[in-house]
């Protein structure tokens, strides 16, 4: 029971809670995934292993003959 106005605005107010959710959803996930990525960057930086530090060395050892 209601006027076909009712139903209307109520589904729209049911995409928008959706579309709320979907985007709060979205953010927690690039979150966690930003998170991981950091903790990754940083055990490789600690350990000296990671890509950054690979290409550094090789830069090295091309243009100044360290090896």
């Amino acid at each position: 029971p209601g006027t076909p106005l009712t139903h209307i605005l109520a589904a729209a107010f049911g995409v928008v809670v959706a579309y709320a959710s979907a985007l709060t959803l979205v953010v927690l996930e690039a979150t966690r995934g930003g998170m991981y990525l950091a903790r990754l960057l940083e055990h490789d930086v600690a350990q000296g292993t990671g890509p950054l530090d690979t290409l550094i060395r090789g830069a090295e050892r091309q243009f100044l003959g360290r090896r």
